[in-house]
This record gives structure tokens, C-alpha cells and sequence, in this order.
């Protein structure tokens, strides 16, 4: 049969690898903080190019990590509040 210490070891120890991701935003809901362009290409209903385009015009936030773009959650949906009229 199982024994329950062996149980209780093996869930605090998922807790301790699941907690701290929910925490910063990317569990739970299954949501990164940070997207990838075709990701948020397809979070905001664009295209990649329309997307980069935006981008290269400076008109889109983004974050860039050595020669990776990343796109955040938050600073997109904040860019949308202030793009709307």
C-alpha cells in the first residue's frame, strides 16, 4: 500500500514548484506574463507582420532580451485602455 508519508513529501513538494508560479502570474490561468510576437499577435487579434510593424514604428510596447522580443500581458492591455476612444 502507499504510505502516507511518502504522500505528504511528494505534495509539499509540488506545492513548492507550483506555488511560486502562480504567484508571479504564470499559472493558474495558464497566462505568461511575457508573449512571444505570435502570441500576442494572436492575443490581440493582428497578424505577426501587423504586429511588427507596429513595433518597428515604435507604437507597440515591448520588451527585448538580448535578440528576443517579448510582448507583456499587461503593458498591452494597458496599451489598448489608452489606445481607445
Amino acid at each position: 500500500m502507499w504510505d502516507p508519508k511518502l504522500i505528504d513529501s511528494i505534495a509539499q513538494a509540488v506545492v513548492a514548484r507550483v506555488l511560486p508560479a502562480i504567484k508571479n502570474g504564470n499559472g493558474g490561468g495558464g497566462h505568461a506574463r511575457l508573449m512571444s510576437t505570435k502570441e500576442a499577435a494572436r492575443y490581440l487579434g493582428r497578424s505577426v507582420s501587423s504586429l511588427q510593424h507596429l513595433r518597428f514604428r515604435n507604437e507597440i510596447p515591448y520588451v527585448k532580451r538580448g535578440r528576443r522580443i517579448h510582448y507583456d500581458r499587461e503593458a498591452l492591455d494597458s496599451w489598448i485602455r489608452d489606445d481607445s476612444t
